[in-house]
């Protein structure tokens, strides 16, 4: 599986001690940063899937700071280069702790990879509304799952 055009997957700093760690997420003056909009947490029971999503103002700037998430992003924009192509990214602690960047106009769909609950963050570009996020059945994308 290729990258989608537009898509970061972006290495996040932790810095920690024998008390517990600071885990970074988004800074104002990476490149890689738009605007803010809101940020909030959702979670997702283990083996659970969700999506597709797909918004059309906003773009997302997901981590996983407890769990492990398996994220599948499908570019169903209609003048992109990488149209129809899936993505595949799997975002937790450690190694697995990365900023994901989703552009305008990719669905997504995650599932949790892990035996607990999973905690996602998202600090999307544009506040959440009813009108700028389309809800997609998951049987809508030829991907498989397993």
């Amino acid at each position: 599986m290729s990258g989608i055009d537009g898509v970061l997957v972006v290495p996040l700093k932790v810095i920690g001690d024998d008390r517990g760690s600071i885990m970074h997420v988004l800074r104002s003056d990476a490149p890689h940063f738009q605007q803010f909009g809101e940020a909030y947490f959702s979670t997702i029971l283990p083996n659970m899937m969700k999506g597709w999503k797909l918004h059309k103002q906003s773009t997302s700037n997901m981590t996983v700071p407890m769990g492990k998430v398996r994220f599948v992003l499908h570019d169903i924009r209609e003048k992109s280069l990488t149209r129809w192509q899936f993505q595949e990214v799997i975002l937790g602690p450690g190694d697995l702790y990365q900023l994901l960047v989703i552009p305008v106009g990719v669905a997504y769909a995650w599932k949790n990879e892990d035996d607990s609950v999973a905690t996602i963050l998202n600090c999307a570009t544009v506040p959440w509304s009813a009108e700028e996020v389309v809800a997609i059945p998951l049987e809508a994308y030829p991907y498989h799952w397993e």
